[in-house]
């Protein structure tokens, strides 16, 4: 099966939800890491089974992190995609 990879960056607050979400979605978690510059963002890089999940898991952690108080700071992109 092909699978999407799928990149996040999510503030320390809301790790264990996002992980609960993408778990819920199926998808397997390759690797959770801290962010270098910071202790409160971690990287989450994931695998997605379906194309169709992609793009609402996308929707959905962009609308989250944007309300996280810290969000205007951050310099990287929220979320990326690679087939």
């Amino acid at each position: 099966m092909n699978k999407t990879k799928l990149s996040l960056i999510v503030p320390n607050d809301f790790l264990a939800v996002v992980l609960r979400v993408l778990s819920k979605h199926q998808c397997e978690t390759v690797r959770v890491a801290k962010a270098v510059d910071s202790n409160s963002w971690f990287f989450i890089h994931t695998l997605v089974p379906a194309k169709r999940e992609v793009k609402k898991i996308s929707r959905w952690v962009r609308a989250l992190v944007a309300l996280h108080p810290d969000y205007k700071e951050l310099k990287t992109p929220v979320v990326e995609v690679e087939s």
